[in-house]
């Protein structure tokens, strides 16, 4: 039982079966609220929870002795190992630990100016800025589901580095009669799958509405037709980063940034010097913190990351052992190509920690665009009728797989790698805040706005407003978005869904115009709508 905030031992504990939903609602009668159950067999979750967890216990029976004694004196040091939790578990794991910190709300601790709370459930740790925030997410079951769900990766994915379960080289007990794993398990594969199903199907319940015409369209669709725009997207912001690269004079540089050999817990060659203290994601916040050390070294130096000297993407992808590697294509001013190198190379001090390559002017005999060198990697995220506009596919994955790439055929397993230590795969250099701009002004619905004849307005809707080239002309007249420019965000005062004070974009001041951001879709349920 829980008791001010912390786990306690129950002084005695009923029995039940871990087959029955019926046993166990027998056996938490006197420490829960006879609603909890209620409301938990309403949604099948207890029933589907332990008929999947049962599976793990007939093969592992100290995880069903963990797993019943956990749930029954929430003591932490019955926690089972998180790795063989499902998704449904989880779920009734943060339902049960959410009721009890609404009744008895944790105490945090002051810790240089952010409040704390150690919950000592798989070490997650409640942080907030202020206590409320902290007590709010305490109580908080989608809190507590997102929490547990990444540490239950975590230790997945340590599990499996620690085993050489993913890669080329499979540790002898693995090997048998077993078909490869590459970039990810088949168990983080099925997980993420798993998720994305459900996903789908709650968003098929629901149907977004326009509040003015009252048109709707199921949110599914609206979700699927977002995740191919972000992908495409990214190539259309590459694209006109490169064409405005290719007007003022600026070289092209890609570069591939590798973790060091203690990283990788299954390397394709060479000798296995992992460390197995460290976690599959630690690679990938290796290099974040490199590149972070070489860009403080650059603004040192004078040379900041923006349109006027370097700009560009980074994108993540992992090896064939799941470990994370970056890809990063910048636009670079021709005088400053030499001292970025070197800033790099003094992070990155090998040639195969780092590879750089420096493109040559695309009219040359043989050369290659910048975009086509990055969409190799956006590629993966492209829908089917995209990737099949490149007959090079086949050949390009060929040529990765065996230099330990991601590969255009491994997407799904690549993506899944990705998710499950929540890198985010594409990130812009010296160009983050105009895009914020950019994709504002792309939302506005500018046909319907009475604007006025030579004014800012009709500029930014003739030029930039849903064009081709828009996000070019927008950087290379960049100075009315600047801090003090004519163009700005307008914000007001908000509250997260934690209580903590923020800021939301609610429009968009165009010279004296302002033009509104809220929303004119609302979001229901199929049921809302029937009643």
């Amino acid at each position: 039982m829980l008791a001010g905030g912390r786990f306690v031992q129950l002084p005695t504990q009923p029995k039940f079966s871990i087959c029955s939903s019926t046993s166990m609602e027998e056996g938490f009668s006197g420490f829960f609220p006879s609603s909890h159950f209620s409301a938990i067999s309403q949604r099948n979750i207890t029933v589907r929870a332990v008929q999947q967890t049962e599976l793990t216990a007939m093969t592992n029976p100290i995880f069903k002795y963990n797993f019943e004694k956990f749930l029954i004196s929430l003591e932490t040091y019955d926690l089972p190992d998180a790795r063989h939790l499902s998704i449904d578990f989880v779920r009734m794991y943060a339902h049960r630990i959410s009721e009890h910190f609404t009744t008895r709300p944790p105490t945090p601790t002051e810790i240089k100016k952010t409040y704390e709370y150690n919950s000592g459930i798989y070490g997650i740790t409640i942080k907030s800025k202020n206590p409320e925030g902290v007590i709010a997410r305490a109580k908080c079951k989608k809190f507590w589901t997102r929490s547990i769900e990444k540490k239950v990766n975590e230790s997945r994915l340590n599990y499996e580095a620690r085993n050489k379960i993913v890669g080329e080289q499979q540790n002898e007990k693995n090997s048998s009669n077993k078909q490869t794993q590459l970039y990810c398990s088949d168990k983080t594969l099925k997980r993420t799958k798993e998720k994305s199903d459900r996903n789908e199907k709650t968003l098929s319940k629901c149907f977004v509405t326009h509040i003015k015409t009252g048109k709707t369209e199921n949110l599914l669709e609206v979700a699927k037709r977002n995740e191919e725009n972000r992908a495409s997207e990214t190539y259309h912001i590459v694209k006109n980063l490169e064409h405005l690269a290719d007007e003022i004079g600026f070289k092209w540089v890609f570069i591939t940034l590798t973790a060091p050999a203690k990283y990788h817990p299954n390397p394709a060659k060479g000798k296995r010097r992992y460390d197995y203290k460290l976690s599959v994601g630690a690679s990938h916040e290796y290099i974040k913190c490199q590149w972070a050390r070489i860009q403080s070294v650059l603004n040192t130096r004078g040379i900041p990351a923006s349109p006027e000297t370097y700009f560009g993407l980074r994108t993540v992808e992992p090896h064939k052992d799941g470990s994370m590697h970056w890809h990063m294509l910048l636009f670079v001013n021709a005088e400053l190509i030499e001292k970025i190198i070197k800033a790099i190379r003094e992070k990155f001090k090998t040639k195969a920690s780092a590879t750089i390559v420096i493109g040559r002017e695309h009219a040359e005999k043989g050369s290659a665009k910048a975009a086509s060198y990055i969409y190799k990697y956006i590629s993966k995220s492209l829908s089917k009728k995209e990737q099949a506009k490149s007959a090079q596919n086949d050949i390009d994955d060929d040529t990765r797989e065996k230099s330990d790439l991601a590969t255009i055929r491994n997407k799904h397993r690549v993506q899944a790698a990705i998710k499950a230590i929540g890198a985010r795969q594409y990130q812009s250099i010296g160009v983050n805040n105009l895009i914020t701009m950019y994709r504002k002004i792309n939302k506005l619905n500018m046909d319907k706005l009475d604007i006025p004849t030579g004014s800012l307005a009709e500029l930014i809707k003739e030029k930039i407003w849903r064009n081709k080239l828009g996000f070019y002309y927008m950087l290379k007249n960049n100075e009315p978005f600047q801090n003090g420019g004519n163009i700005s965000l307008v914000t007001e005062p908000s509250r997260n869904s934690y209580g903590e004070p923020t800021k939301r974009v609610i429009a968009i001041k165009i010279g004296s115009m302002v033009v509104s951001t809220e929303s004119e879709y609302k979001i229901e349920r199929i049921s809302q709508m029937n009643n």
